[in-house]
C-alpha cells in the first residue's frame, strides 16, 4: 500500500480530508487481504466492514498518540483478518 506523505513527514489520519480518507478505504478494498476475505466468505460481511471503517474514520489517537495513516491502515487490516 502506498504511503500518503507530505514532504518527508508522515501524515496523521486526523489531518486527512474526507476525500483522502475515502482513497485509503478504496486502497484497503483493493488489497489482497480484502480480496481473500471476499473470496473466502462472500460479501455478507462488507456492510459490517464498511460500518467498522466509518466508526474508526474519525479516530485521532490510540493510547494517547496521534494515529498515522499507516497505523490506521494496520488497524483496519487487523479488523479484516478477524473475518478469516
Amino acid at each position: 500500500m502506498k504511503n500518503i506523505k507530505v514532504g518527508t513527514k508522515m501524515k496523521y489520519w486526523k489531518n486527512l480530508t474526507d476525500k483522502e480518507k475515502k482513497e485509503v478505504y478504496e486502497e484497503v478494498c483493493k488489497s489482497e487481504l480484502y480480496q481473500d476475505v471476499l473470496n473466502e466468505i462472500g460479501s455478507g460481511w462488507c456492510t459490517e466492514f464498511s460500518e467498522t471503517f466509518m466508526m474508526y474514520k474519525n479516530a485521532e489517537t490510540e493510547n494517547g498518540e496521534l494515529i498515522t495513516v499507516e497505523r490506521f491502515k494496520e488497524i483496519i487490516l487487523d479488523k479484516l483478518r478477524m473475518y478469516l
